[in-house]
């Protein structure tokens, strides 16, 4: 009895310790500055968010005619192109959106707030994109990485200590290309499917135990807005399907078969706002938003250079996820985890295949490999068991892999600042260019040529 409430103790403190140090991190990126002057509702995170003031200020879904007048006051493409991400449907003189709806669903509760907040105050700019909205964006990313993070702590700690927990925590949060999507360029789809992944492993595991329906609902409910937040991530329903030991599944789905067609009935329901939409807009259920000049190509992955270039490589540009990869060794010589390691492969592989057949493999303006953030709670349970391993060395080893894992998470959070100042670019970064940058605080004129001849040369090949 003491035991377990020393344990329940001692993780409220670390629960606590874990809040205050998230919010001193995202007061020290200054997020006030970048909310002040626009900077939020820019290219992709416009385009996500564009349902929200479509369907309920402008009452205008289909041809988005408002948007003419957002693009010449907010430009959030500084001008680049016009109606980003909103494509002509033949020609019914409708147009849709790229995007799909699941990341607005998200948005949804703080901008409904925001939208009664302007009409009672009767506040000027109340045109879905002012500063007040943009901070909506803000306060729902930090909010569900907050969720995130707590979930994932919590679930952890049925199989690791409070300790190893939080250090797991602490490092995917400052550690790896993650933190850019908290602190720098909020409102991505990457915080939502972090949220969404780290709810079916926390709602797989409790219905594996204890087979209530409130967690089927809640796994169901998950996968679906998974579905239409970032579909390629829906892969990970091979998750909670090979989840634990094989052979008594198959009977554990039969003795709990109303529960698995509730679950999926709440899934079907969370797809369906996507398809209405498109249905409406299209006059197809299924549609493909985004045109002949995106899509896969199968036969040309680009593994390789998705996990190890100096472009956008995950493991280069957030390189303590492989301390995942290593706890899964470990996970394997546990004998009640041994499955874990199997699981993930199944998933990891296919899924790595059809992310880098992508015909824009690198997506874009981003910092390392960002469509891998999404499976970063995968890696969690891992790197606990390793922390745990560590927590056995000599006390001068666990000094240098403590000197080691703080150098890591240092060198991100810098080049992170390197990133948001236009040393280390977006998109076409070099080995030769990484070098001549690498710690350094300025970038002479010579050295951004290089990078903008190859962004160039991208540009050109249509990447």
């Amino acid at each position: 009895m003491k035991r377990s409430s020393s344990r329940l103790v001692s993780s409220r403190v670390y629960t606590l310790f874990l809040l205050f140090l998230f919010f001193i991190v995202i007061a020290v990126f200054r997020l006030t500055e970048k909310a002040d002057h626009h900077a939020v509702l820019k290219w992709d995170v416009c385009g996500y968010y564009n349902y929200l003031p479509a369907l309920f200020i402008y009452q205008d879904i289909r041809q988005f005619r408002f948007f003419d007048k957002i693009d010449s006051i907010y430009r959030p493409t500084d001008g680049a192109v016009a109606r980003y991400a909103l494509y002509p449907v033949g020609d019914s003189g409708n147009v849709c959106n790229q995007y799909t709806v699941g990341v607005a669903i998200f948005h949804l509760p703080i901008f409904a707030l925001t939208y009664v907040a302007h009409v009672l105050a009767d506040l000027p700019y109340n045109d879905g994109y002012s500063k007040w909205y943009q901070w909506g964006v803000f306060l729902s990313t930090w909010l569900v990485s907050l969720f995130s993070f707590l979930l994932l702590f919590h679930w952890l700690q049925r199989y690791v200590s409070v300790f190893s927990s939080l250090m797991v925590i602490l490092l995917l949060g400052i550690g790896t290309n993650y933190v850019n999507y908290i602190a720098f360029e909020p409102g991505m789809s990457h915080p939502y499917a972090f949220f969404l992944v780290s709810v079916i492993l926390f709602s797989t595991d409790k219905w594996y135990r204890k087979a209530r329906m409130e967690y089927a609902l809640i796994l169901g409910l998950a996968v679906g807005i998974l579905a239409i937040t970032r579909p390629v991530d829906v892969l990970v329903v091979l998750i909670p399907l090979g989840w634990g030991y094989v052979g008594s599944r198959w009977a554990f789905w039969w003795r709990h078969r109303w529960q698995v067609l509730a679950m999926l009935v709440i899934c079907i329901l969370a797809i369906m706002p996507q398809l209405l939409y498109w249905k409406y807009v299209t006059g197809l259920w299924i549609y493909d938003s985004y045109g002949e000049e995106h899509g896969f190509v199968w036969h040309r992955p680009r593994i390789w250079q998705g996990l190890f270039s100096f472009r956008k490589g995950w493991i280069i540009y957030s390189p303590l996820v492989l301390l995942g990869f290593v706890g899964l060794f470990f996970m394997n010589k546990a004998r009640k985890l041994s499955w874990y390691p199997i699981l993930f492969g199944v998933f990891f592989l296919p899924f790595m295949y059809i992310v880098f057949c992508w015909r824009n493999w690198p997506y874009g303006w981003s910092y390392g490999s960002r469509p891998l953030i999404d499976i970063l709670p995968l890696l969690a349970l891992p790197m606990g068991i390793l922390i745990e391993r560590m927590s056995g060395f000599k006390r001068g080893h666990q000094a240098m892999w403590a000197c080691g894992l703080l150098m890591l998470c240092v060198l991100n959070i810098f080049q992170h600042w390197q990133y948001t100042q236009g040393i280390l670019r977006g998109d076409g970064m070099t080995w030769e260019y990484y070098k001549r940058v690498f710690l350094k605080r300025s970038v002479d004129a010579e050295t951004l040529d290089i990078i903008k001849i190859q962004e160039q040369e991208d540009y050109e090949k249509g990447l």
